[in-house]
C-alpha cells in the first residue's frame, strides 16, 4: 500500500491589520477572514517578550514580500499561525510560560552575579557619603563619575553610588592623616 502524499496546509497572505486594543490587532487574510488576537499572554521571550513595550508592539507592519506581520526587532509569525490562532494559542502560551521561566532564571543568575561581585569588592556608597567619609568635596567625585575617571553607578534618581577603595585608588586620593614632622639635620 502507498502511502498518501501529505497535504501541506493552506498559504495564506496576511492582507491588512489595524489595532484595536493594546497588544490586540484585528488581521485580514487573502481568503476573506479575519481575526481580532490578542498577543498579550505570548509576549515573552527574546523575540516577543520586547514587544511588552506597547510602543514596539504598535510599530507592527505588513511585509510586503512574505504577507505576514513583522515588528521592528524581527518578531513575526507564519501567516497560517495567525490565520489559525485559537488552534495555535494553547502551545504558544506553554513557550510563553518556558520562555517566562528562562528569563526568570536568567535574571536570578544576573542577581547572584550582582551579589558576589558586591561581595569581592565592597559595598556601594553614595557619593555624598563617600565624600564626608574620605574628606573630599562632593563636586570632585560628581565631576570624575560624570567624566569616567570613578568607576560610578548612576542611579534613576540622578546620584551615583561607588566604593570607597575605588575612591582612593582611581583617584589617587588618601584620607587626610597626620603628617610625620620633618626632621631637619643641620
Amino acid at each position: 500500500m502507498k502511502n498518501k502524499p501529505r497535504a501541506h496546509p493552506p498559504l495564506y497572505r496576511v492582507t491588512a491589520f489595524e489595532v484595536v486594543a493594546p497588544y490586540a490587532l484585528r488581521v485580514e487574510f487573502d481568503d476573506g477572514t479575519a481575526q481580532v488576537i490578542d498577543f498579550e499572554p505570548i509576549l515573552c521571550g527574546n523575540w516577543f517578550g520586547p514587544l511588552r513595550d506597547l510602543a514596539l508592539f504598535n510599530q507592527v507592519r505588513l511585509d510586503s514580500e512574505v504577507h505576514t506581520l513583522v515588528w521592528p526587532n524581527d518578531a513575526d509569525f507564519e501567516p497560517a499561525t495567525l490565520h489559525d490562532w485559537p488552534l495555535h494559542l494553547a502551545e504558544l502560551k506553554a513557550r510563553a510560560r518556558r520562555w517566562a521561566k528562562t528569563e526568570i532564571e536568567d535574571d536570578w543568575v544576573s542577581v547572584k552575579r550582582m551579589e558576589a561581585t558586591l561581595a569581592q569588592y565592597g559595598p556601594f556608597k553614595s557619593l555624598a557619603d563617600l565624600a564626608k567619609q574620605e574628606q573630599v568635596p562632593l563636586s570632585t567625585l560628581a565631576q570624575a563619575a560624570r567624566e569616567g575617571r570613578l568607576p560610578a553607578v548612576a542611579l534613576p534618581t540622578g546620584g551615583w553610588m561607588a566604593r570607597a577603595s575605588a575612591v582612593k585608588n582611581r583617584l589617587g586620593l588618601r584620607s587626610p592623616r597626620a603628617r610625620p614632622k620633618r626632621t631637619v639635620r643641620g
